[in-house]
């Protein structure tokens, strides 16, 4: 049933974007976006035992084609050179989209995606090393976490050059700024 809602709503907010005639104009833009996301967050809500853990994301949206990523920021120990353990945690995620203009200033993203994330430590006894220096190994003590993640983002261009955006997926939530650059379309002189 939660499933069903799912699409129903995917297809009652896509079905008036791709009414509009210009939705490729409206697309004609780079949007570049830097936020915080933290990873699991939607899923804490169910089950009290797993923890979010933050991430930074870079998203760029293409003439509509959306990409995002998002790496951990909390809890990289993977550089001390002491021998003992250390707290960590490990997170990314992937998503891929297609933007659906509802104005000129606003667009509805839907995304699907990969996304995983793990409580652990860094084991400074067990390393390697890289042309950048010693690496210790990440070990999951508690939870790990790796799903198919799909969800919305909304995307708000608030000048001619400023977003704001809010992204809600099944495991994920975060938001941020960025710019956006109008593309002017080469058009053939006669």
């Amino acid at each position: 049933m939660k499933r069903n809602l799912i699409i129903l709503f995917f297809i009652f907010t896509i079905y008036p974007a791709f009414a509009q005639r210009n939705i490729f104009e409206y697309n004609n833009t780079i949007d570049i976006n830097l936020g915080y996301n933290n990873s699991g967050a939607l899923r804490t809500l169910v089950d009290k035992n797993i923890c979010g853990v933050s991430g930074m994301q870079l998203s760029l949206c293409v003439y509509g084609v959306y990409l995002d990523a998002t790496s951990n920021v909390q809890g990289d120990s993977s550089s001390n050179m002491g021998i003992g353990k250390y707290k960590g945690y490990q997170t990314w995620a992937c998503h891929i989209g297609y933007s659906f203009p509802v104005c000129k200033w606003a667009k509805i993203i839907p995304v699907v995606g990969m996304t995983s994330w793990a409580e652990g430590y860094y084991d400074g006894s067990d390393y390697y090393v890289t042309d950048d220096g010693v690496a210790n190994r990440f070990k999951g003590n508690g939870y790990s976490y790796k799903a198919f993640d799909y969800g919305i983002v909304f995307n708000f261009t608030i000048s001619e050059w400023v977003n704001l955006y809010v992204n809600i997926e099944a495991h994920n939530i975060g938001g941020g700024v960025g710019l956006s650059i109008p593309l002017i379309p080469y058009k053939l002189r006669h």
